[in-house]
């Protein structure tokens, strides 16, 4: 039996790009300024006044909305708790009245330390539970031990 070879398809050789004519660059003459006439100088003036506003309205808030604010982060409710409360967006709540609420919950812990000074008397537990959950207190020991240690592996 004859094995028939079959024949290599030749690639087709690929074209280089033509070298680019060199072009002369135009020369652009500046125009001379105008002068401005009186209609077009208003004109130019009422456009930049009369620009319309974009996005949505401030809110503006009442000294009885920001005194409730106040109270709600003195009793320690988080941002969004607020804003859902007062029924705004909580960016909004951030973004203007954060100094506020971070003061409000200064004054806090302020006063839950001079709680805890009155509860360790009378309830230490109750003093110990605000310290850890409000206060970031902890009561670390610091136990130091002295010799060697050995690690026995049992196999």
């Amino acid at each position: 039996m004859a094995v028939k070879k079959k024949k290599a398809k030749k690639k087709p050789a690929k074209k280089k790009p033509a070298p680019k004519k060199a072009t002369k660059k135009k020369v652009v003459k500046k125009a001379t300024p105008k002068k401005a006439s009186p209609k077009r100088a208003v004109k130019k003036a009422v456009r930049k006044t009369s620009k319309k506003k974009v996005g949505r309205p401030k809110r503006a808030f009442s000294p009885e909305q920001i005194a409730n604010m106040c109270k709600y982060a003195l009793a320690g409710c988080q941002n969004n708790t607020i804003a859902s409360i007062m029924g705004v967006p909580m960016q909004t709540l951030v973004d203007n009245y954060r100094e506020l609420l971070t003061k409000k919950r200064g004054e806090r812990k302020y006063n839950i330390r001079k709680e805890q000074n009155k509860h360790m008397k009378t309830n230490p537990t109750m003093a110990i539970f605000l310290g850890k959950n409000e206060l970031d207190q902890s009561d670390k020991q610091d136990i130091e031990h002295s010799g060697g240690v050995t690690v026995i592996i049992d196999r």
